[in-house]
């Protein structure tokens, strides 16, 4: 129920912008994803927020942004997507559950690609170490679009001025996956992701220089005004992981690993200011009145985590007709969100009058501190055929939150149905609670979002989600299915900024500057995709609603309205078809048509007790 496959054959038939085959850009062709802002990889599932994805590299925490997806398709085996119904085995997040496989190298033979594209090579390796016993597979991309796609638009364009938040764009990663046999019951895999993304945007400068003459005065005033902004981000993740892969018999499996994953953003805004105001008498050398504002500042946000996880899972085949899976993790975090705040400001005013006529004001400080966070989680589900037109998965999934200053627990019912009125039809029927133990703060801003992950605190609570599915699935003759699914959710304890919060005006703790409201998400998709014979592809719409309400005595955004979340996107349509001539061609097409994001923009500025419109 709510789940979507797609294969490697499947992913690369999608035409890649710039020759960039990505997979997270693959899934948002899939209905209930959205794509993130311009110029991300960030998805956006049945109107959760892009921190709400589970992102698994071979079943490690990945936390997801950048340019392009952090996964090389020479390595990935498959991806599967949850985004309802999920089984028990998954959590930790609200939205989705994208599940991510990474391939063994070949044991037998070496062998390679190189691959160029218009923003970046990748070069893929994989072979045996020992024949038979050990393979090992490495893939590694380096972006270079300065030397390639800028120099192209520039001769493209007109106005060459909005290439400059690109100019300084790079990004790189290596992925690596070993392999090892020890017998037919034994195996085992370590894996290691390692990547970067940075963007240093060329500085902005604005200039304005006015004169204006009164005659009845006698008098010229003169302004002038010079700014410059500049803003520069990087962000990057490790993954780090050992699996060890044991079968006890034909019936019962198990499942252990441990592992590091670490996710660290940095951005950094600044502003350089310089005015002055002059007022002068015809004719007269004395100056009536002179002011200059000399004014620098900036916000330099981090966030990093840390995630050292360990977990084991059982597959076991209880009875003809019953497939379990149980187990239990923990996962220890490190939370370190913290802005660095520095405004300097400088004004004289001539001729001196008192006191007030020369002001100096200066502000240096860091705001937020680093945070510990320990999670526990037992689960068990079945997968129970019921009769040869009865399938269900039933389970229960417990969490336990110790975090800095209390701790806090979510029990977590999931079950799904499928039945059968004929071997063509299939009706589905799913409910699932979610829990996720941490917030993302991110300033809504339309550019460039300044994003904060910050974990669950008395002030700001567990958020969880509560969701409903009902869908039919259709089989026309083999390879050809048409997929329909409605949804609704519900969504608690979200965390957003105040109303005209800032960094750079308040002092304190960051959690003066949250609140906390609820949501709710509802929509309907459609999937008619055909599998088989020489012509490929599918078609899926999806038509969904986002709404966010913060209610709360002084915690009120909108006046306590209930409003439309930033990724409220009414349409979404993709079309994607790939045709083989033979083993060597093959051509293919997409189309996309989706609503616009929205975004917020201040209409009233509060300045010196004046309000401007």
């Amino acid at each position: 129920m709510s789940a979507n496959e797609l294969s490697i054959r499947q992913i690369k038939s999608i035409p890649a912008t710039l020759g960039e085959v990505d997979i997270l850009k693959a899934l948002q062709t899939l209905p209930g994803v959205q794509s993130g802002s311009d110029g991300t990889a960030g998805i956006y599932v049945r109107g959760g927020n892009y921190d709400q994805n589970q992102i698994t590299i071979d079943g490690f925490p990945e936390h997801l942004k950048g340019f392009v997806s952090v996964f090389s398709p020479e390595m990935v085996s498959g991806v599967t997507i949850y985004k309802g119904g999920f089984p028990a085995r998954y959590g930790s997040r609200l939205s989705s559950v994208v599940d991510v496989e990474l391939k063994d190298g070949d044991f037998d033979r070496y062998h390679g690609s190189l691959t160029a594209g218009m923003m970046s090579s990748a070069l893929h390796v994989e072979g045996p170490i020992w024949k038979g016993h050990t393979s090992f597979s490495v893939s590694g991309r380096a972006s270079y679009l300065n030397a390639i796609v800028i120099p192209v638009m520039k001769h493209i364009i007109d106005n060459q001025n909005v290439l400059n938040p690109y100019l300084n764009l790079s990004y790189y990663d290596v992925t690596a996956r070993l392999a090892h046999r020890f017998s037919k019951r034994d195996r085992l895999t370590a894996s290691f992701y390692i990547g970067n993304d940075m963007d240093d945007v060329t500085p902005s400068s604005w200039h304005m220089q006015t004169n204006e003459y009164f005659p009845e005065e006698e008098l010229t005033k003169y302004f002038k005004s010079e700014t410059e902004n500049n803003s520069s981000s990087n962000w990057g993740n490790i993954v780090g992981g050992l699996t060890w892969i044991h079968t006890f018999s034909d019936k019962l499996q198990m499942r252990a690993s441990a592992g590091y994953s670490q996710y660290r953003y940095n951005l950094s805004q600044s502003e350089k200011v310089d005015k002055s105001w002059l007022s002068k008498k015809d004719n007269k050398k004395d100056i009536s009145l002179n002011q200059t504002l000399s004014k620098d500042s900036y916000a330099k946000y981090h966030s990093r985590i840390g995630d050292f996880t360990a977990k084991i899972d059982f597959t076991h085949k209880a009875a003809a007709r019953n497939t379990l899976r149980y187990g239990a993790g923990a996962t220890w975090q490190h939370f370190a969100p913290t802005v660095d705040v520095y405004d300097h400001s400088f004004v004289t005013t001539y001729p001196i009058i008192d006191d007030y006529s020369i002001k100096e004001t200066l502000r240096d400080e860091t705001i937020g501190s680093t945070t510990n966070s320990t999670t526990i989680s037992v689960y068990a589900e079945d997968d129970w055929d019921i009769s040869h037109w009865l399938k269900a998965n039933i389970g229960l999934r417990y969490v336990l939150y110790s975090l800095s200053d209390h701790t806090a627990h979510s029990l977590e019912p999931r079950a799904s149905v499928r039945f059968l009125p004929t071997d063509q039809l299939a009706l589905k029927l799913s409910y699932a609670r979610m829990s996720q133990g941490f917030h993302m703060l991110t300033s809504g801003n339309i550019v460039m979002p300044s994003d904060i992950w910050v974990p669950v605190t008395k002030r700001l609570p567990l958020m969880h989600s509560d969701q409903v599915a009902a869908g039919a699935g259709y089989e026309f003759v083999k390879g050809l299915t048409l997929e329909v699914e409605g949804y609704y959710k519900w969504m608690h304890n979200l965390a957003e900024y105040r109303d005209g919060a800032s960094f750079l005006t308040t002092t304190g703790d960051w959690q003066n500057m949250a609140v906390t409201g609820r949501g709710r998400a509802y929509g309907a998709e459609v999937l008619l995709k055909k599998e088989t014979g020489k012509t490929t592809g599918w078609l899926s719409y999806t038509w969904a609603k986002a709404l966010r309400t913060f209610d709360r005595p002084m915690q009120e955004l909108n006046g306590g309205r209930e409003f439309p979340a930033a990724n409220d996107r009414r349409h979404n349509l993709n079309i994607i078809i790939a045709h083989r001539f033979d083993k060597h061609w093959t051509v293919s097409a997409s189309w996309t048509f989706r609503s616009g994001r929205r975004g917020n923009v201040a209409t009233t500025v509060v300045s010196g007790g004046r309000i401007d419109e």
